[in-house]
């Protein structure tokens, strides 16, 4: 019998990057923005680099990575409910019935 391998995920603390939780940083911004602390010392305290505390501070680097997603939520939202409805009606679209009305829109 074959075993899949398991995926790996490493505890934070275990890695040279990113060694912070999400938690930690929206605590750290929040002090910086307060007045209480400065991005130096919010950098050593919580033990973020200062570069991404100081980059999350101005909004630099603030786009998601890749690239740009041809749709909104929005009309994707829209473009599923619009699938679904069809499916109450009793015509359920195929992928590449929902391919094409993508294309269409």
């Amino acid at each position: 019998m074959l075993k899949m391998p398991r995926k790996h995920k490493r505890l934070l603390g275990y890695r040279s990057y990113r060694n912070y939780s999400k938690e930690k940083l929206e605590e750290a911004l929040g002090k910086v923005i307060d007045g209480t602390l400065s991005i130096r010392e919010a950098s050593r305290q919580f033990s973020i680099p200062f570069g991404t505390l100081y980059n999350r501070y101005k909004g630099i680097h603030g786009n998601n990575p890749g690239h740009p997603t041809i749709f909104t939520h929005v009309e994707e939202v829209a473009i599923l409910k619009s699938a679904a409805k069809c499916a109450d009606w009793g015509f359920p679209l195929s992928l590449m019935d929902i391919r094409m009305m993508a294309k269409y829109y």
